[in-house]
C-alpha cells in the first residue's frame, strides 16, 4: 500500500480524531494506567514497559491528558 505521508496523516486524523502520535501517546498512557493499577507497578516500571525511555516525558504526558479531562468535566 503506498500512501502519501500528509494523506495519511490527514485520514488518520480524520478518522481517529487525532493524530497518529497523538494517538501512540494515548495508547501508551491507556497501557500505562491498566499496568500500574491492575499489576500494582509503578510509575516508572509501566513507563518502561509501554516504550518510554524516560520517566519525564511519560509524566508530562500524563500530566496533560489528566488536566484535558478535568477541563471536560
Amino acid at each position: 500500500l503506498c500512501l502519501n505521508r500528509s494523506y495519511f496523516y490527514t485520514l488518520f486524523t480524520e478518522r481517529e480524531g487525532m493524530s497518529p502520535s497523538e494517538y501512540l501517546i494515548h495508547l501508551r498512557l491507556k497501557k500505562a494506567a491498566e499496568i500500574m493499577t491492575i499489576h500494582k507497578k509503578s510509575p516508572t516500571t509501566a513507563a518502561l514497559s509501554v516504550g518510554y525511555t524516560d520517566i519525564y516525558p511519560f509524566q508530562n504526558h500524563l500530566k496533560n491528558i489528566t488536566a484535558v479531562h478535568q477541563e471536560n468535566s
